[in-house]
């Protein structure tokens, strides 16, 4: 096959794809809904629809009085794997004109207003050079905490999204350490250095928590039932892993701290159980925090 023919094949498995998507999510669809998603011709997505038949066969069938192909009562998804998080993602990331012109029908969605936090775009682009070509770079960062601001020789590794603003965590050759630095809060960003001594392995960020979470032990037993199914519970309890590096986030955003914020540098004041969700293993939670605070205060 060549680069056209594989080219040609891709582009008709992603309207397959769609295909499925529709009949599953929607209940339905027609040769008008790939014709405004992909702008193909009404021949190709009669040709579509026809593969998807020949792929699928107990799938679909057409309804004459809606002029729709449906699914069948014995209808089983074989191209894509139903996952609601991911439709949800879609309605919320899909402008409402795409949504009308290329779905045909998608239901409304609404979401809380963002606070938005200012990052230089300049502060941005020098970052994300330095990290392409593994140099290091001086930064000056404010801390809101603080008077002064402080002049950093930083050697930046990855960007963390928590607690609706941007991180980045970079290797202080100042402090040697591994830091965390908000990017609204970096004031300028010098130039690019060529790296002179070697980074040392990021340990918190390799070390891996497993959060074992349960129902509030303050619901109902049928509260407790509806929580563990919505959690995804396995007998009781989810285990969610987070990078040791970011537990303090994590348990900041869901309610299992008592502090009134999550600087890296402070010792969280551990709550164990936010009203819905508690931590089933509270102890193991302790030892990885007091880890933390070693390894940043030592």
């Amino acid at each position: 096959m060549n680069t056209s023919e594989n080219a040609s094949s891709l582009k008709q498995q992603e309207r397959l794809h769609f295909i499925e998507f529709c009949l599953y999510w929607h209940g339905d669809i027609n040769r008008n809904d790939l014709i405004n998603r992909f702008q193909v011709s009404p021949a190709q997505a009669t040709l579509d629809l026809k593969a998807y038949q020949e792929a699928a066969p107990e799938n679909v069938q057409y309804n004459v009085s809606t002029k729709r192909y449906i699914p069948s009562s014995s209808f089983s998804p074989v191209l894509i794997q139903p996952n609601a998080t991911d439709y949800l993602s879609t309605l919320l990331h899909t402008s409402a004109a795409t949504k009308t012109n290329h779905f045909g029908f998608f239901p409304g969605t609404e979401t809380l207003p963002p606070i938005y936090r200012k990052i230089k775009p300049e502060t941005l682009q020098s970052i994300v050079h330095s990290m392409k070509y593994g140099h290091s770079v001086h930064i000056r960062h404010q801390s809101p905490y603080s008077p002064d601001s402080t002049l950093r020789p930083i050697y930046p590794k990855v960007f963390v999204f928590a607690l609706g603003r941007w991180h980045l965590r970079a290797y202080c050759l100042l402090r040697k350490d591994f830091r965390s630095f908000t990017l609204g809060r970096i004031l300028s960003v010098g130039s690019a250095e060529t790296l002179t001594e070697s980074i040392p392995t990021d340990t918190n960020w390799d070390a891996i928590v497993k959060v074992s979470i349960k129902p509030s032990d303050t619901l109902c037993p049928e509260g407790q039932k509806i929580i563990a199914s919505e959690y995804n519970m396995k007998k009781g309890v989810a285990k969610i892993p987070v990078r040791r590096a970011l537990l303090k986030y994590f348990l900041f955003e869901n309610r299992f701290s008592r502090n009134q914020q999550a600087e890296p540098s402070l010792k969280i004041n551990l709550a164990v159980d936010n009203g819905m969700i508690a931590l089933a293993k509270p102890d193991v939670i302790q030892t990885e925090l007091q880890t933390l605070y070693d390894t940043r205060n030592s």
